[in-house]
């Protein structure tokens, strides 16, 4: 997948951007289809089961899009699996 391929595929959420709304996110799907085209490790555990509980860690900008975007620290059944950028999850939500 190119960098232009990439970018046109990752997830737009703009409030992700401010910190005072991504830090009520709880849940997320995250898109493991788009993980693997990146050519991204993804564990049996994301392959099953994609919706995670969420947390932020912090904000960066991307540099594939330019955009500031959260960070969030990833759990399924209470286990830590990793962090992902919102731009690698389908939803979000509270």
């Amino acid at each position: 997948m190119s960098a232009t391929q990439l970018v046109a595929a990752m997830h737009h959420h703009p409030d992700a951007g401010r910190i005072e709304v991504a830090s009520l996110f709880k849940t997320g799907e995250l898109d493991v289809d788009l993980l693997e085209r990146a050519q991204l490790h993804v564990s049996e555990v994301l392959k099953r089961s994609p919706l995670v509980a969420v947390e932020i860690a912090t904000y960066r900008t991307n540099l594939h899009s330019g955009r500031k975007e959260a960070v969030f620290g990833v759990r399924s059944d209470g286990v830590f699996i990793g962090h992902y950028a919102a731009s690698a999850f389908r939803r979000l939500s509270a």
